[in-house]
């Protein structure tokens, strides 16, 4: 009878020892596991497919059954071709390929941040956590100008208030190659006949002969909680919906700025100058070294306004104080206002052409809607992009 109790005792002992020593064993070999991530190329462009490599090596004899791969919180910003969970087994060493489209430019930090399993028993879950994320730079994917949603000519071209511009036809300021816009009174007849190709003259102006493109939006706010560290049902469903907001933010600027570097190309392809100003980036373009400059720049924070400021009214505003010289300004930007309205017809007032290209939010704004009417009835060259 005592033995008989005593049997008891130890099986419930055991009983309830066993899911903690499973738990402590399975800790153990978990954290034996080495876990790798590569990528033979660091930098990536908006849309175009990219890969980089897992390798994961188990020196144990345990089999990890629906080990579940955790990627970080900037993962967000690509699609990933990967399966959620996957079985390591054991004394093995293999390499996965994880295949991935961004979707949105910038700087991340992608890959794995943890595998989770459970324990022998299916108990606990077991976390080891990954720090040799994978610092990628996605640059912007410049669309088309042939497909641009405005036709070219909405474009102003540089130069092209009347009222404004004096050309000084005795004097040549430069020479340039021709382009199809180029009038044929502007070949330089000799010069080409030597060169054997069409050069053109660029004579004196009181206008400037070039083109400067503002580009200002709200800055993205990145939400301060992550995806995965939040237990609560209802606390994951806002960070979910709070990372989800921030994505298309995101997409807006992308919006603004890829449309401002494909009107980049363009003018740069017409042999014009373009003084590009996006935040705290300010560029001179006159070549295409300087495009690709400027699109490489274009991957890190373009828009740093204040919350509540509008960033292209201020850099208009600025631009234009004290300038003396006519100003030919395009601007690109996803927050409209009194403030920018205002800034942009008191330039067209003073004797300067300021244009602008709009790209609303969804869903629309009402007050943003009859500002842009506004501007429309006032005789200001606006597009909604």
């Amino acid at each position: 009878m005592m033995f008989g109790g005593r049997t008891a005792y130890i099986a419930l002992y055991a009983l309830v020892i066993a899911p903690f020593f499973s738990y402590a064993v399975t800790l153990i070999f978990v954290r034996r596991l080495t876990i790798k991530q590569t990528a033979d190329n660091m930098a990536a462009v908006k849309g175009e497919a990219g890969a980089f490599t897992l390798s994961v090596a188990n020196p144990t004899p345990i089999v990890f059954g629906n080990a579940e791969y955790v990627f970080s919180d900037d993962c967000f910003a690509a699609d990933i071709d990967f399966p959620k969970t996957l079985t390591i087994a054991p004394f093995s060493r293999g390499a996965h390929t994880i295949g991935f489209k961004f979707k949105c430019r910038g700087e991340y930090n992608i890959g794995l941040r943890a595998i989770k399993v459970k324990d022998m028993f299916g108990l606990f879950t077991v976390k080891k956590r990954i720090s040799c994320a994978i610092k990628m730079t996605v640059y912007p994917k410049v669309p088309d100008m042939s497909n641009f949603p405005a036709a070219i000519n909405m474009l102003p071209q540089p130069g092209s208030n009347s009222e404004i511009q004096e050309e000084d036809y005795e004097t040549v300021s430069d020479i340039r190659k021709y382009a199809e816009s180029d009038s044929v009174k502007r070949v330089h007849w000799k010069l080409s006949a030597k060169r054997g190709e069409w050069i053109v003259k660029r004579y004196n102006t009181n206008a400037a002969d070039r083109v400067t493109f503002i580009i200002g939006g709200e800055p993205a706010a990145r939400p301060t909680v992550s995806q995965y560290g939040v237990r609560s049902g209802k606390k994951r469903a806002a960070a979910r919906a709070a990372w989800i907001e921030y994505e298309t933010a995101l997409l807006l600027e992308d919006r603004v700025i890829e449309t401002a570097l494909a009107a980049l190309g363009y003018y740069l392809k017409k042999h014009t100058d373009v003084n590009f100003i996006a935040g705290s980036l300010e560029k001179d373009a006159r070549t295409q070294a300087d495009f690709i400059d400027i699109c490489e720049s274009a991957a890190g924070p373009v828009f740093d306004g204040a919350p509540g400021e509008n960033e292209a009214a201020a850099l208009l505003g600025k631009l234009l104080y004290g300038c003396e010289s006519y100003a030919n300004v395009v601007i690109f930007t996803s927050k409209l206002d009194a403030r920018l309205s205002g800034a942009i017809i008191n330039a067209n007032n003073i004797g300067h052409n300021a244009s602008l290209f709009y790209f609303p939010a969804e869903p629309a704004d009402e007050e943003s809607e009859k500002t842009y009417k506004f501007l429309k009835e006032n005789g200001a060259a606006a597009y909604i992009i």
